[in-house]
């Protein structure tokens, strides 16, 4: 019986041996589009292939960080403006206010607590990190 079905099947694929790779070569592709998603080396980690939603979950990080990054530059910026504009003013008029020298040492105290504040949540950031992928790393067992 098995003999006799792949006799006829034999016959049947010389027979039409184009249909029927062009079956298989439909039916492939068809799982191949469906089945798989494209992906992409990692913007954070080339080694790692993400697709695309991953992708634009990383973008979307991406341009936080830059707009974040942008906000603290600005900031920067007109606390040297500020301090600048008070030594002028200092310059021109010869005489010191108080409420001014307050003022700005003020500016660079809350400056330098904010650069602080950044580096300790770099160092933190750092630490969490380290301590997640090293709690991913850990074989667990259940013994429950």
């Amino acid at each position: 019986m098995k003999k006799k079905l792949l006799e006829t099947l034999t016959i049947l694929f010389n027979y039409e041996k184009f249909e029927t790779w062009s079956v298989i070569f439909v039916i492939g592709l068809i799982v191949w589009t469906y089945g798989c998603e494209s992906k992409c080396k990692s913007i954070q980690d080339p080694a790692t292939m993400i697709t695309r939603h991953e992708l634009k979950n990383e973008v979307e990080n991406f341009l936080n960080q830059v707009e974040t990054r942008e906000k603290d530059l600005n900031r920067q910026d007109e606390i040297k403006k500020l301090v600048l504009e008070k030594t002028m003013l200092i310059a021109q008029t010869g005489t010191i206010s108080p409420v001014g020298i307050i003022s700005t040492l003020g500016l660079i105290v809350g400056f330098g607590a904010t650069v602080d504040n950044v580096r300790k949540r770099r160092e933190i950031k750092k630490l969490t990190n380290g301590i997640a992928s090293d709690s991913t790393n850990d074989n667990f067992t259940d013994t429950g």
